[in-house]
């Protein structure tokens, strides 16, 4: 089925409407910080779909990134034994600077996370503190257990993969930062994505809104059919409707819907010393060696062996004294 093509000239005028509604609170009040205000496109369901978190990518006409748009990059550690990744961050930082890249604002390794921003606050503050988040595909896997619901909520700021050992690092990385993505949570009927702000013009944001309906529309379950209505707004003023639909959705089909299979991932712990941690599909936790192979039988120390047969001939003769009694 052919996706939603919203007609323009109903797009451009809701556009003028909305631009017209932020100049009129932005008169209201006055900002320190001279910051675009973003601009969002609203939509809702028929019948939700099933997969949860589900990512979609929304190449845009016009990109979205602005001079002041802090963003912020999580990679690999270069050494998870070290407890050091001042290493890890030069490492990539002269990685982005070979290649051309000035649009990342901070770099921050596996290791900082688990330490400097280990309490919760922390990570609040880091997930308040950047516009966008990016985030090595080795990593992200990882990612939901260090950084939790402080960005990993319904309304957080989710990091946007991107594969750091691409050939064309520049283009990967200006991918993931001039374009958008939407998350559908599987939750509500309900969802939302940033197509444009306020720094474009009214053109740039009309092609943007147009891009971004057709690849939903094509992108959900259901296809176009499930697609109720679409709505854009900004962050202070109300939703103008672009796009309604008034079928009952009925005919709406969701394909059946098969979880992903969890993937594997080997790290070190600092309370195993002869081995890695592999925490498997399943949920098992295994120790391994280097090459990934399970160690068996670990080895034990003759204190350890002494410790244990004391105790159970302690065990063996209490149970002997128990029986003399009876």
């Amino acid at each position: 089925m052919e996706p939603i093509q919203l007609p323009k000239a109903q797009v451009d005028k809701a556009v003028t409407v909305l631009l017209n509604l932020h100049v009129k609170k932005q008169n209201e009040k006055i900002d320190i910080v001279d910051v675009p205000n973003k601009l969002d496109l609203q939509f809702n369901f028929k019948k939700v779909p099933l997969a949860k978190n589900k990512r979609i990518k929304i190449s845009l006409p016009n990109s979205i990134h602005y001079d002041t748009r802090e963003v912020c990059l999580f990679v690999k550690d270069l050494d998870r034994k070290s407890r050091e990744y001042e290493v890890t961050v030069r490492h990539f930082q002269q990685l982005l600077d070979s290649k051309g890249i000035s649009k990342i604002s901070k770099i921050v390794p596996v290791k900082a996370l688990r330490t400097d921003y280990s309490p919760f606050d922390a990570k609040k503050s880091l997930a308040k503190a950047y516009d966008l988040f990016l985030a090595d595909e080795r990593i992200v896997g990882l990612l939901p257990g260090i950084l939790g619901k402080a960005f990993f909520s319904k309304k957080c700021n989710h990091p946007v993969q991107v594969n750091m050992n691409a050939k064309d690092l520049k283009t990967e990385l200006e991918n993931a930062i001039n374009n958008t993505h939407c998350i559908l949570a599987g939750r509500g009927s309900s969802s939302m994505v940033t197509v444009a702000h306020t720094d474009l013009t009214q053109e740039q944001i009309v092609e943007n809104v147009i891009a971004a309906a057709s690849k939903v529309s094509q992108s959900i379950q259901g296809g176009p059919k499930n697609i109720k209505n679409f709505y854009i707004k900004s962050t202070d003023t109300t939703a103008i409707p672009l796009y309604i639909s008034l079928d009952s959705g009925e005919d709406v089909e969701l394909p059946l819907f098969k979880r992903a299979h969890a993937e594997e991932y080997i790290d070190d712990v600092t309370t195993v010393e002869e081995g890695k941690v592999k925490v498997c599909a399943n949920g098992a936790i295994q120790v391994v060696d280097d090459s990934g192979k399970p160690i068996r039988n670990l080895k034990r120390s003759h204190e350890d062996d002494e410790e244990r047969q004391s105790t159970k001939k302690k065990r063996k003769a209490k149970q002997k004294s128990k029986s003399a009694k009876s």
